[in-house]
């Protein structure tokens, strides 16, 4: 249709995001039928993302009885903007912290569509049951509604001592927050989460990861030099992991270990303002 609408021949190249909503089969049927050119290429931002577009484009050929050859499809990993980290001290004295470790989730804070919160908040309670000292903060973009629920979740967990919720922040305030703080932890299980942008740009501020070990992370953290990759759904795998960095490594010396041996800047040449085919 839109070649024809142009009168032009030529390749048309798109990305796939997220995927395996409801809303995507009719796009995937009529895709199905659409005249191809050679060169027409979907771009996938994961080799996770590519392996679930290929399956479900079999499965759905399959049902609805059509032998149609997938498309093209390449991953190109997103890459995040050069930044320019601010010394800790500084910034932990901006966001007036103290020595407490601070824990950051960086991402969108909706409960039921990007991460697993009720995970995090189990971990967090285990190690605080464990006489840990420890800040917990979550900040990202948040509707109206969005918030009270992770409040309340956390109440019943007895977080509410250590927690803080920043919603909507800044470009300024994120650089803060991820130059200060001691753990990055994105617990994410949901089919929104394709990639991790939030992730390299953690790592581009040289803070150690806490992730789930689902979609493209697993293509971004390298387990025990990184950070650590734990399984989706399991809270133990993800409070014992936090625990290793705070007790049997030290969140410092673990970070000075990854400095030393990696370079604080190591993600740079894989992610920052360039794309990688994978």
């Amino acid at each position: 249709m839109l070649r024809a609408s142009f009168g032009k021949t030529f390749p048309i190249v798109t990305l796939v995001h997220g995927i395996g909503y409801p809303n995507q089969l009719p796009a995937f049927i009529a895709s199905l039928a659409a005249l191809r050119q050679p060169t027409d290429t979907i771009i996938a931002p994961s080799n996770a993302v590519k392996k679930v577009f290929l399956s479900h484009w079999n499965n759905i050929s399959s049902l609805i009885g059509i032998d149609t050859p997938p498309p093209n499809v390449h991953v190109i990993h997103y890459g995040v903007p050069c930044v320019h980290p601010i010394p800790k001290r500084i910034a932990r004295a901006s966001l007036m912290w103290d020595e407490t470790p601070v824990i950051v989730f960086l991402g969108r804070l909706c409960s039921w569509d990007k991460a697993d919160f009720n995970s995090l908040f189990e971990a967090s309670a285990k190690l605080k049951a464990q006489g840990k000292m420890f800040k917990l903060l979550l900040a990202g973009y948040a509707s109206s509604t969005d918030v009270k629920p992770l409040w309340l979740s956390a109440t019943n967990y007895g977080l509410l001592d250590l927690l803080e919720i920043r919603p909507n922040i800044s470009d300024v305030e994120k650089n803060l927050l991820l130059s200060g703080c001691d753990i990055f932890v994105s617990p994410s299980n949901t089919i929104s989460e394709s990639f991790g942008l939030s992730i390299v740009e953690a790592m581009l501020h040289a803070v150690p990861i806490v992730c789930t070990s689902w979609s493209g992370y697993r293509e971004i953290v390298r387990d025990g030099v990184d950070g650590f990759l734990v399984d989706t759904y399991w809270n133990a795998p993800q409070a014992e992991s936090m625990e290793e960095m705070f007790v049997m490594r030290g969140y410092t010396s673990f970070l000075r270990q990854r400095r030393s041996r990696y370079g604080s800047t190591s993600t740079l040449p894989r992610y920052a303002h360039r794309r990688r085919e994978a």
